[in-house]
C-alpha cells in the first residue's frame, strides 16, 4: 500500500516502544481518523497488554487480513511527538548506533509525553446574562448570596478564578452552581500554562533591550555570514570565537531574530543547566516584545512545565527553545538554526 493520508485504507503501521523492534498494523477506528497523524503516539494492545506506540505511517505492505488486526485503542497526545524531522531523526539515530527502537523513542519523548499528561486548567467564572431590574430584586430577597456572588463578578467584568472567588466571599460551590444553571454565570476550564522560570529566577537575567544595536565590524561580518547561509536555506556550521563579554550572544540573538521573523524555529543550547536561567531571560527580553514566545527544556523542569513546554512547541505556540542537550529532541516546528 502507498503511504499518505488515509483514504480507502483504515491502517496504520506502528512502532511499539515495547522492545518488539518492528512496525506493525493495527486498525484505525472512525472517531481517530480525522486526528492521527504520522507520528502521534498511540496506545495499541500488544499480546495481552496495553502499550505505546507511533504512528510510522498509513497502509501497510504487510499481508495480513484486515479483519485479522486489531485496533488502536487511544491517541494518547493531541499532537504528533515525532514530527517528520524527528521522525528522520530517529531512523537515522537508530541505524547509526545500532540500537533498538525503544531506547531511541524514550531518549526523544519526555516520560511526562508517554504517560499521557494533559494541559493544567482552572476553572473561570465569567458573567453570561444580567438579570433584569425585578430580577434582581427577587434574587436579593430570596438568594443574598447568589446576588452576592452575581454582583460582584459584574463589577470585575472579566473571569475570576472560581475557587478564588468562592474563598474569598465564603460562599459555598451549591450556590455558584445554581447561577451557572440559570443561565447568569459561565463556569469554564481553561489551561494555564506552567511557565519554566517565570519568576524572579528569570527575570534577574532579563536585560532591557533597545530596538537598535551597533554592532562592531567584527559582529556584523559572522551576522552577515549567518544571515546569507539562512537565506540559501542550506545546511552549514558557524563557529564563533571569543573571549567572554565580546558580544557572541548578541549575534546569536541577531540571527534567532532573523528566523522567527521568518516564522521559522531555533534551538538555543547551553552547556549546562545551571546557565539556562540568564540564558533565557535574555532571550525572551529580546523576542517577547516581538510576540515571540520561548520556553526551557532540560531535565530538571517539573512534569507540568516540561509536559507545558513541549505542547507549545508541537502546537507552534513557541518556536524559540532554550535547552541543554536533550532539547535537540524537542518538537520544534520549522527548525532553521541550532
Amino acid at each position: 500500500m502507498v503511504d499518505g493520508p488515509m483514504s480507502d485504507t483504515e491502517i496504520v503501521e506502528v512502532i511499539a516502544i515495547s522492545g518488539l523492534d518492528k512496525a506493525l498494523a493495527y486498525k484505525v477506528p472512525a472517531q481517530f481518523r480525522n486526528s492521527l497523524q504520522v507520528g502521534s503516539l498511540v496506545s495499541i494492545p500488544l499480546r495481552r497488554r496495553t502499550e505505546l506506540g507511533i504512528v510510522a505511517r498509513f497502509g501497510t505492505n504487510q499481508e495480513i487480513p484486515i479483519i485479522k488486526l486489531k485496533s488502536v485503542i487511544e491517541v494518547v497526545q493531541p499532537h504528533p511527538v515525532l514530527p517528520l524531522d524527528l521522525m528522520q531523526l530517529f531512523h537515522w539515530a537508530k541505524n547509526y548506533y545500532a540500537s533498538n527502537a525503544e531506547t531511541i523513542l524514550e531518549a526523544i519523548i519526555p516520560a511526562t509525553i508517554r504517560k499521557g499528561m494533559q494541559a493544567k486548567t482552572r476553572r473561570y467564572l465569567s458573567i453570561k446574562k444580567v438579570p433584569t431590574d425585578e430580577s434582581w430584586v427577587a434574587l436579593k430577597r430570596r438568594a443574598p448570596k447568589q446576588a452576592a456572588l452575581l454582583d460582584y463578578i459584574q463589577k470585575l467584568d472579566k473571569p475570576v478564578a472560581r475557587a478564588d472567588v468562592l474563598k474569598q466571599l465564603k460562599i459555598s460551590s451549591s450556590v455558584c452552581d445554581c447561577l451557572v444553571r440559570n443561565g447568569f454565570l459561565k463556569d469554564e476550564a481553561l489551561e494555564e500554562d506552567r511557565i519554566a522560570y517565570g519568576d524572579e529566577l528569570g527575570r534577574a537575567e532579563t536585560v532591557v533591550e533597545s530596538l537598535v544595536y551597533n554592532l562592531t565590524e567584527e559582529q556584523l561580518q559572522c551576522v552577515d555570514s549567518i544571515s546569507s547561509s539562512l537565506e540559501k536555506d542550506k545546511f552549514k556550521v558557524h563557529l564563533l570565537h571569543g573571549v567572554t563579554g565580546s558580544g557572541k550572544t548578541e549575534v546569536y540573538l541577531q540571527a534567532i531574530e532573523k528566523v522567527v521573523a521568518e516564522k521559522g524555529g531555533v534551538v538555543f543550547l547551553v552547556p549546562e543547566v545551571a546557565l539556562a536561567p540568564q540564558t533565557v531571560g535574555r532571550v525572551r527580553s529580546r523576542l517577547e516584545a516581538r510576540g515571540v514566545r520561548t520556553v526551557v527544556w532540560h531535565s530538571h523542569l517539573s512534569e507540568g512545565e516540561r509536559y507545558d513546554a513541549w505542547k507549545a512547541l508541537a502546537s507552534g505556540a513557541a518556536n524559540v527553545v532554550v535547552g541543554a542537550r536533550s532539547a535537540v529532541f524537542a518538537p520544534v516546528n520549522n527548525l532553521k538554526l541550532v
